[in-house]
């Protein structure tokens, strides 16, 4: 668990950084967070109110889902956050807004910094944009050899009209 002490903050903007192991965000199950992750918060309290922005870095271990190379991508994410002790100003519409009570000494910041990083994470994961895969035929890499794999079929259908051009 991650959890943001309040007691003794003042008014006034507040930066802090914390490098954090992945189980502290409940990421070990996904297997994709193998390194720690850089976590910097930027915190703004008024009055009853802390806005946080927390930008989220970390290097993930990916498999290419073209040509099944493993590759590292970089996690850059930022996040906006509002705790509140105000429950008119905590609406359940908003899920970026959080209700807290006055005499909260700390916030847990695991469920929304964990669903950033998961969200973050492209569903279509590519080593690069060029990546050309592999193979259907004989499962070569086709980005590091070439593959000897007859190209041309051609549908019966279409015989007719090929045989126009000649």
């Amino acid at each position: 668990m991650f959890k943001l002490y309040i007691a003794n903050l003042q008014d006034g903007v507040h930066t802090q950084e914390y490098t954090i192991k992945p189980a502290e965000l409940n990421l070990l199950d996904e297997g994709l967070f193998g390194q720690d992750l850089l976590i910097r918060l930027e915190i703004e309290k008024v009055g009853r109110n802390i806005f946080i922005a927390a930008k989220l870095t970390a290097p993930l271990s990916l498999i290419c889902d073209r040509c099944a190379e493993p590759y590292t991508w970089l996690l850059d994410e930022a996040y906006r956050m509002l705790f509140t002790s105000d429950p008119d100003m905590a609406n359940d519409e908003d899920e970026s807004t959080f209700l807290i009570q006055d005499t909260a000494d700390e916030i847990d910041l695991t469920d929304p910094l964990r669903e950033t990083a998961l969200l973050a994470v492209p569903l279509k994961r590519l080593c690069r944009q060029e990546c050309l895969g592999l193979c259907s035929r004989c499962g070569a890499n086709l980005n590091t050899e070439p593959c000897s794999c007859k190209r041309e079929q051609t549908d019966p259908r279409w015989e007719q009209l090929k045989s126009l051009l000649n």
